[in-house]
């Protein structure tokens, strides 16, 4: 084999430390970096790094990151550029692995069994340096994650910028971090001016799960995003959620635009088929829409760098459609 010249070499590993660091423009890569390869900024450590279970310590840039579920954590850390060796399958919702999780190449990186809860075994058989997962379980395992390695946890209904900016962190990518933040609000504040026509109707998000009735509140992630894109949305909460009983099904009367996230197809059409809930007048004009469980993970908990294409793309789909009496219901 030919040897290349010194000069050629440097340059060649030049290249690639620019590719593996981040430079591209696109915020959901063909596909991630190697497993364990350290993409961040060395010189940042050691950090302590605040987060929804506490204040980790992160004594030097990670390697082998392991990720418990599959959830925003996942994709934040694919988003920012870094690749974990391993994360907790969930398949959440029996929704699999998202599309914009597979065309980030999620799928190529070795699944630990989530669906129920991850094995501490298979965690640290990955022989972390960094552990990464959602408030639960990390906050009630928070010790024996710690032991193996330094552990960071997010909030479920946390905001995206904030646990972008926090894994950000941890992994030593805080440029990076700040990029997807304006790529993403460029995108939020286009989709605005796209929807401004329905600043003045007003949105609720009443959906069934279970026996249970629930209507989204203010602390919710979508109801969030919506009112970031400049539309009106009616809560009864502080809350992420308020519980309802069928009978006070008539606190959705106000709604012009009513959605619903059918997360349980059979509680979805179950309510559907209310007599109560078709008298609503928004359901009765055609303006209600049922979101299915794919499109309700970009929205609803999944929302980032990685999904904003596919979440805003349903909204400027949804929304003027739904407005305009062309809503559908799941049934």
């Amino acid at each position: 084999m030919l040897a290349l010249p010194r000069a050629l070499c440097a340059a060649v590993v030049l290249l690639l430390l620019a590719v593996l660091s981040g430079c591209g423009e696109s915020s959901t890569p063909s596909s991630p970096v190697a497993k364990g390869a350290a993409v961040g900024d060395a010189d940042a450590f050691p950090r302590d790094v605040e987060h929804a279970a506490g204040t980790t310590k992160i004594d030097e840039l990670p390697e082998r990151v392991v990720v418990l579920d599959d959830y925003t954590d996942l994709d934040h850390l694919v988003a920012l550029g870094v690749t974990p060796v391993a994360f907790g399958f969930t398949n959440a919702w029996e929704t699999g692995l998202t599309p914009w999780q597979e065309a980030a190449g999620i799928g190529d990186i070795e699944q630990l069994d989530a669906t129920s809860d991850v094995s501490m075994e298979l965690v640290a058989a990955q022989r972390p340096d960094l552990i990464i997962g959602m408030q639960n379980p990390v906050v009630d395992e928070f010790d024996g994650l710690s032991a193996m390695a330094p552990t960071v946890g997010l909030s479920w209904n946390g905001e995206w910028r904030s646990d972008l900016r926090t894994i950000a962190a941890a992994v030593g990518r805080d440029d990076r971090a700040e990029e997807l933040v304006a790529e993403v609000e460029d995108a939020i504040a286009a989709l605005a001016k796209e929807l401004a026509p329905l600043a003045d109707r007003t949105i609720m998000i009443g959906s069934k799960f279970g026996d249970v009735l629930y209507l989204q509140g203010d602390g919710s992630p979508l109801v969030k995003l919506l009112r970031e894109l400049g539309l009106t949305v009616k809560t009864t909460t502080a809350e992420a959620l308020a519980e309802l009983s069928l009978e006070e099904i008539g606190k959705l009367e106000d709604a012009d635009i009513l959605l619903s996230l059918a997360t349980d197809p059979a509680a979805t059409r179950s309510l559907e088929g209310e007599s109560l809930f078709q008298r609503l007048p928004a359901v009765e004009g055609g303006r209600y829409t049922a979101i299915d469980n794919i499109d309700t993970r970009s929205l609803a908990d999944g929302f980032g760098p990685l999904s904003y294409e596919h979440a805003l793309g349903v909204l400027r789909d949804v929304l003027p459609s739904t407005a305009a009496g062309k809503g559908a219901p799941l049934s």
